[in-house]
C-alpha cells in the first residue's frame, strides 16, 4: 500500500488497521492476522543467507520456521526475521457438489473436518 508524502503514516497505519478489521470477518478464518509494520526505507537487510540441507525440502522448510527463525528472533538487535521460499505441505481435495448435497455436507463443514483430522500431522 502506497500513501502519498503528505499523509501521516501514524494515521496512514491506523486507517489500514481499522480497513482490516472491518473485513477480518469475512476473511478465512484459517489465515493469519495480517501485520501491519511502518517500514524505514533507510532500514534494509543487514544479512541475507540461504539455507540449504541433505534433508528434504519441507523438513527444511520446517527446521528454518521453527528452529531457527525462532533463535534469531531472539539475538540482540534483531528486528524481525522473514523466511521466503521453501516448501509447506498441502493437500488438495476435491469435492463433489453433488453427492455432498446427496448427504446434507457443505464445503465449510468438510473443511473443518479436515482442519481436525489433519491437524494431527503438523
Amino acid at each position: 500500500v502506497e500513501f502519498e508524502m503528505s499523509k501521516k503514516i501514524d494515521v496512514a497505519t491506523q486507517d489500514i488497521r481499522d480497513k482490516i478489521s472491518s473485513i477480518r470477518r469475512d476473511l478465512p478464518e484459517d489465515i493469519e492476522t495480517p501485520n501491519i509494520d511502518k517500514i524505514d526505507i533507510g532500514a534494509a537487510s543487514v544479512m541475507t543467507f540461504v539455507l540449504s540441507s541433505e534433508m528434504p525440502i519441507q523438513q527444511t522448510t520446517k527446521y528454518a520456521k521453527d528452529v531457527l527463525k525462532q533463535q534469531l528472533q531472539k539475538a540482540s538487535g534483531v528486528g524481525s526475521v522473514k523466511i521466503l521460499g521453501g516448501q509447506e505441505r498441502q493437500i488438495c481435495v476435491w469435492l463433489s457438489l453433488e453427492k455432498m448435497m446427496k448427504y446434507c455436507y457443505f464445503p465449510r463443514k468438510m473443511s473443518v473436518f479436515w482442519q481436525r483430522r489433519l491437524s494431527v500431522f503438523s
